[in-house]
């Protein structure tokens, strides 16, 4: 699926704010001297890369996007987050319905958000019996959350692309439930090469 105009624009707002946090991370790395604890000149480090590597892979994408190229898929998220560590958190905003978002603590960045509307319950196909899929995220809020890939990825020495991936719930180990993940899907046969480019 291509990108629209406000997909596009979305995404060049986000480019823009994370170039300003990297500008005053950059600018207050430059009033330390040698008595700044070495703690908060650590967190400012870790901050700036994790700035960094956002605005990178959001460059790309851009870039991905400009050229015709499909927009990411859950699953593509999923894929960039393999290994760390998520979890599902109820978040309010300012919006006029809650959303649960599937959030890297490894990175410090939001890997998928779902709308929570309770009232949307009945309305949504039934994914799984009488569960909808607002309803299956909600049932995790608060949970850590695993990626299983369903095939061996060391076969291609890629750890994460190129095979189907699933969600695994770790806290509850709905993984475990008749070997299925919460939720699965495939990875974009264009993304290991975007990804990795």
């Amino acid at each position: 699926m291509k990108a629209d105009k406000q997909a596009m624009d979305d995404l060049a707002h986000t480019l823009e704010v994370i170039r300003e946090g990297l500008e005053l991370f950059g600018q207050k790395a430059l009033g330390f001297d040698e008595d700044t604890d070495h703690l908060i000149r650590r967190r400012n480090e870790t901050l700036m890369a994790r700035l960094q590597h956002a605005y990178d892979w959001r460059t790309r994408y851009f870039e991905h996007l400009l050229t015709g190229g499909d927009k990411l898929t859950p699953s593509d998220r999923w894929a960039m987050h393999h290994e760390h560590v998520l979890v599902m958190r109820f978040e309010s905003l300012l919006t006029e319905n809650d959303v649960v978002n599937l959030h890297c603590e490894t990175c410090d960045d939001g890997c998928q958000q779902v709308d929570h509307d309770p009232s949307k319950h009945s309305k949504e196909p039934k994914l799984f019996g009488e569960w909808t899929y607002d309803q299956i995220v909600a049932e995790h809020v608060g949970h850590t959350m695993s990626i299983r890939r369903d095939e061996a990825p060391e076969e291609r020495g890629v750890a994460m692309f190129g095979f189907d991936i699933g969600l695994d719930c770790v806290t509850c180990g709905a993984e475990r439930e008749n070997g299925y993940a919460v939720f699965s899907g495939e990875v974009s046969e264009w993304f290991d090469d975007w990804w990795n480019g």
